[in-house]
């Protein structure tokens, strides 16, 4: 199908603000079918699936898990599990920000301005709102109909339930914590949507001067006090169109000479990062967003160049892969489990013993593990279910 390409050449610098011009050979599928398309991970005639990518992602949700059962042993029974290395909370959902934005932009940015934009969001919700749907049911009915799950510190109100159902952004968190991204997960979809139905050249301007704008509004200092919408001057946006700037720029620059310094590169920012994390934490948001934006940027850009070295084949491990797969189920489930898990060592008694460690690894264990399990028993059914009532309502 014939598509209508409008894609960003450069930046020019104008009065302040930043122009995107148009490039036919930015987005063109000869690139996306061509030499970065070459990975063994493509078989032919389908989108390229990165493994490396995939392997990433499933780590990042790996340390997502194990970070949070740490705080929560913290917190609540003061016991920590390595608090040098789990500590470090910024860079793993910062990761996720990122690889969001280049995912979604490397596989549907030759669609843009061909329409069927529609058609991309009810793909993209079809793919997140069961699960969060059916999430957020039981956990309502939990904790009105159980009186000892009250133990949550939960207050139920119009406005959480509405917030949680409705993925809207909210002050606090929602019924499922970990639901908190959607809401910046789903005001891009209806971007790209939007980009694919009208004009792409138009949408990009306009996310840049948003983007722009956040970071102005950052480094003025009006951000912490700017009342009416935090939401919308979150650098949690900045960082996904940074994901959208790394997916255009491999299109335009698949060369494979660029690898090794993105790779250095994001090694270098990833060692001082992470060594000095506890001294970043004094530093604002915006430096610590843009800090994990260009090391996580330069990685996936060094890692989409390093698949095309490949010339045989290559599978993860199962369970990396299927870590990788079940990252969603994983990130919606595990805290609740990880709370579950931790009170019933609590009442065992085990949680102050020597094997305290061990027993807090074997949470995590758990709660990834079940995670895993609502991705095949769970979501993907449901999404079948909701695919298949969907052709039948047509």
């Amino acid at each position: 199908m014939a598509t209508v390409e409008k894609p960003v050449r450069h930046l020019v610098r104008y009065g302040g603000y930043f122009k995107w011009c148009c490039n036919i050979e930015l987005l063109s599928p000869s690139i996306h079918k061509g030499t970065l398309n070459n990975s063994p991970s493509t078989s032919a005639g389908q989108k390229p699936r990165f493994q490396l990518l995939h392997l990433l992602r499933a780590l990042a949700t790996l340390l997502i898990v194990l970070h949070h059962v740490n705080m929560m042993a913290g917190k609540n029974y003061g016991v920590t599990l390595l608090p040098k290395v789990f500590d470090r909370s910024d860079f793993r959902v910062d990761f996720l920000f990122v690889l969001s934005g280049f995912i979604i932009t490397w596989l549907y940015a030759d669609k843009c301005g061909g329409g069927g934009g529609v058609l991309f969001l009810q793909k993209r919700l079809t793919r997140v709102y069961p699960l969060l749907f059916t999430l957020t049911s039981l956990k309502l009915l939990f904790l009105l109909l159980v009186p000892a799950g009250r133990w949550l510190n939960e207050t139920i109100s119009l406005k959480l339930v509405l917030t949680s159902y409705l993925m809207l952004p909210t002050d606090g968190y929602p019924l499922i914590l970990g639901a908190w991204i959607l809401p910046f997960e789903v005001c891009f979809y209806v971007l790209f949507a939007i980009a694919i139905s009208t004009n792409a050249r138009v949408v990009l301007i306009v996310c840049m001067l948003w983007s722009l704008e956040i970071i102005g509004f950052h480094l003025g200092g009006f951000a912490e006090s700017y009342s009416v919408a935090p939401f919308f001057m979150s650098m949690r946006h900045v960082q996904i169109m940074g994901g959208v700037v790394t997916a255009l720029w491999l299109r335009r620059h698949p060369s494979g000479r660029w690898m090794l310094p993105f790779l250095l590169l994001s090694s270098l920012l990833f060692t001082l990062g992470f060594v000095y994390g506890e001294e970043m934490q004094e530093y604002s948001k915006l430096v610590r967003r843009t800090w994990w934006l260009l090391t996580f940027g330069t990685l996936i850009a060094g890692c989409v160049l390093l698949e095309k070295k490949f010339s045989k084949p290559y599978r993860l491990w199962g369970w990396l892969n299927s870590l990788g797969d079940s990252s969603y189920s994983i990130f919606l489930t595990h805290s609740p489990l990880l709370l579950l898990g931790l009170q019933g060592l609590h009442r065992m008694h085990v949680l102050s013993g020597p094997m305290q460690n061990a027993w807090i690894l074997g949470v995590a264990f758990f709660a990834t593990l079940l995670g895993v399990l609502c991705h095949y028993w769970l979501e993907k059914p449901l999404i079948e279910w909701v695919k298949l009532a969907g052709r039948r309502a047509h």
